[in-house]
């Protein structure tokens, strides 16, 4: 007997099941939550139509196979999927027939005649192909309605349209119901507007049991979107996630049902203009079957827009991704996280770590007792590897890189990368948290506090403490004061035209008009000869000892600087953009100046925070001790406490030389590369070193006789469509589940 329908659980050819389905089974078979069904193919169609126009019936077997496909008591729907429908120039959306809630055979079997023959009598230039038809349970929707994945309204590649009713998506298909409004921005699903409508009708299931009717809206949930916000950006990874499978703006029909959301369809935006359908490519090469399996979302890595990155900055993203996966394997992790780069943007995914069962149990162990041995020492987990790390970080400071050849600036640059993968290592096997279980609960004990009110007191008695991040603070503020009260000597150390200040106060800029300025014979040196200079005289003033010392210990931390040629900020480590530096203490100059030093400046009010700190917990313990509490108690919340302070002080540290100084100490053996290979001809400028992978600076500085002006000026015009295309915040395959309405 001839098999006249498929099922949607694999993907199918377009000339067998229409494009409708077609569409359908390959977002079935990416893991898409579709409802499941099957498709009557278009040989069945073909079969009937033969003997058309004198009558129209089921081919012989047909209605068993539908009758055997779902029980009789599930309402189904019955909805076209013609061989050209669904098409980027003509939707032909409404053309044809759809019956909702078909309940019994003989009701399924008039939908899907009406369905043939709303094809038979439509306009002839459009009989081509044949009609499969698609038969699926109705579902019935808490909410739905369709999302389009560019604004095609006001014509915005940028934009996501969503447009929701309470109950079915008919009412919105058919714009019978009010529908709520939103949209979302594409590349952080940002909520751009959103009107909500008085929805007083909805469609639903009609209670005769055959099609759907209007019913009106309870009155609670009329002014209320139908989408809380979750829901909503939902709604939005999933469009975008359809859009990358089927590669096309798509306009998705959607509907939540059971806590979950369900794809119902979804078809090419009819009549975009090119340059809107262009705009919205992102293509995206998957480097296997799983990867488009996952959820990936889009890292700001950066900025806050997704700006590309360049292929320098994007071989350091790889670099730190292995210490995030070496730590997952010291650590016996059960988790992992993927990253992937797509036209210069990074995403990452949460998934499985590669690690057996008996890897998990046995390594993950083994790091948990090595905690736990540190905290019975009294030691935190950075005084236990912090010291490496640092003196992994002043052997590479003390890198002399104008005396090394090729051969040694690429063993440096290998070393910068191997630290910042080992440093990344320890970084990721560290908890974060500071907000130690132990000190919550003897902290709670000896005040008599709820856990609630206990945790939200302890940041208070954490607070005060001397960390590397408030020492730099504190120097910033000192360096201000100095240069206020040495304008001249500020003057040839600013190394700087004009400095860019935020326009906070008048004040502001006439301090600054007092201090900006530079000494000329200083000028006409490189940047980093301009600090060098200034750090190798024996003669420093006040203002220059305390800018050679800040350099000192905080030359290797980046920042981002526009230069001239390059189309994006390059990352910078402070020692080679001393602009960015002395950014930093003018932003101190009207608090050195209105505050003098009479116990506002910031070394003074944080010991004020740790006096007060410490006050409270004298007072706490002399009280709980008179009331009788027990002085093992009183004792083990002062080490509770200590030991915490120490840990969250250790954060800054983490963040100082892991954070910051890793990457800056790779990107200053870029720049050290850059400008070895700029000297001997291979770069056209050194700081072009970023648009080279780490793989080839490391051969031009071991075979300088290749010229890379050709490679640079081919990354500069990838660069530039990369910059041309909007992100997507997500890729991949989101979570149906959704959170509970609020």
């Amino acid at each position: 007997m001839h098999q006249w329908t498929v099922s949607l659980s694999s993907a199918h050819p377009e000339s067998l099941v229409g494009r409708k389905a077609a569409a359908l089974s390959r977002l079935v078979e990416q893991g898409f939550p579709v409802p499941p069904g099957i498709c009557i193919i278009t040989d069945a169609f073909n079969a009937a139509a033969a003997a058309w126009p004198a009558e129209l019936s089921l081919p012989e077997g047909l209605l068993e196979e539908l009758s055997g496909a779902f029980p009789a008591t599930v309402p189904l729907a019955v909805r076209s999927s013609a061989v050209l429908e669904d098409m980027p120039d003509a939707s032909l959306a409404g053309l044809y027939t759809t019956h909702l809630n078909v309940n019994g055979p003989a009701a399924l079997e008039r939908a899907v005649l009406d369905c043939w023959r709303s094809y038979l009598t439509a306009p002839g230039g459009i009989k081509q192909g044949g009609m499969a038809v698609l038969v699926q349970p109705v579902l019935d929707a808490e909410c739905a309605g369709v999302c389009f994945t560019v604004d095609p309204v006001r014509l915005r590649p940028d934009l996501l349209l969503v447009v929701s009713a309470w109950g079915l998506g008919a009412g919105v298909a058919a714009g019978s119901v009010p529908t709520d409004t939103a949209r979302l921005s594409r590349s952080d699903l940002g909520i751009e507007d959103h009107s909500t409508a008085e929805k007083h009708t909805a469609i639903r299931p009609a209670p005769s049991g055959d099609g759907v009717a209007p019913v009106p809206v309870p009155g609670d949930l009329r002014d209320i979107p139908c989408l809380p916000e979750s829901w909503l950006k939902r709604v939005g990874q999933f469009s975008l996630a359809i859009e990358q499978v089927l590669g096309a703006p798509q306009d998705v029909e959607w509907a939540v049902a059971g806590g979950q959301l369900w794809i119902l369809q979804s078809r090419p935006i009819t009549a975009l203009p090119i340059e809107v359908r262009q705009a919205a490519q992102f293509p995206i090469a998957w480097e296997s079957d799983e990867e488009p399996r996952h959820y990936w979302w889009l890292e700001r890595t950066r900025d806050s827009s997704g700006t590309p990155l360049l292929p320098a900055e994007l071989d350091f993203v790889r670099i730190d991704t292995r210490g995030g996966h070496n730590a997952v394997t010291y650590g016996g992790g059960a988790h992992t996280r993927w990253r992937k780069s797509a036209n210069g943007r990074v995403y990452m995914a949460a998934a499985r770590s590669p690690n057996s069962p008996g890897h998990v149990r046995v390594f993950g162990a083994a790091l948990e007792d090595l905690y736990e041995r540190l905290k019975q020492q009294n030691v935190t987990l950075w005084e236990h590897w912090g010291p490496e790390i640092v003196r992994a970080t002043r052997r590479l400071a003390g890198f002399e890189a104008r005396q090394a050849d090729g051969s040694s600036l690429a063993d440096h640059l290998e070393d910068a990368a191997a630290a910042a993968t080992r440093h990344w290592m320890v970084h990721t096997l560290t908890p974060r948290a500071i907000r130690s279980s132990k000190l919550l609960e003897v902290y709670a004990r000896l005040a008599g506090l709820p856990q609630e009110r206990a945790a939200a007191e302890i940041p208070f008695l954490l607070s005060g403490a001397e960390t590397i991040q408030t020492r730099l603070i504190e120097a910033l503020f000192e360096l201000a004061h100095l240069a206020l009260d040495s304008p001249e000597e500020a003057r040839a150390v600013a190394l700087s035209d004009k400095p860019v200040v935020p326009d906070e106060s008048r004040e502001r800029d006439a301090v600054l008009d007092e201090v900006q300025g530079i000494d000329s014979s200083i000028a006409a040196l490189p940047q980093n000869d301009r600090v060098k200079g200034i750090q190798g005289s024996s003669d420093l003033g006040a203002f220059a000892a305390a800018f050679h010392q800040l350099i000192a210990e905080y030359g290797d931390r980046l920042c981002y600087q526009q230069v001239p040629g390059y189309p994006v900020e390059l990352p910078l480590p402070w020692r080679e953009a001393p602009q960015h530096v002395w950014n930093l203490i003018a932003a101190y100059l009207p608090l050195a100046r209105q505050g003098g030093r009479d116990g506002s400046s910031p070394r003074e009010s944080r010991l004020e925070a740790k006096r007060v700190a410490d006050q409270r917990v004298e007072s706490l313990c002399i009280a709980a001790l008179s009331a009788g509490a027990d002085p093992a108690l009183v004792d083990e919340f002062r080490h509770a406490l200590a030991y915490a302070r120490r840990n969250a002080a250790s954060i800054d540290e983490q963040n100082h030389y892991i954070d910051q100084i890793s990457e800056g100490q790779y990107v200053q053996a870029l720049l050290h590369a850059g400008r070895w290979l700029q000297v001997r001809g291979c770069l056209p400028a050194r700081y072009d070193v970023f648009w080279l992978t780490i793989d080839e600076v490391l051969a031009a500085l071991r075979d300088p006789a290749a010229r890379l002006g050709a490679v640079i000026e081919a990354r500069r015009a990838q660069f530039a469509e990369w910059q041309a295309m909007i992100p997507p915040a997500c890729l991949g395959l989101p979570e149906p589940a959704l959170p509970e309405r609020p």
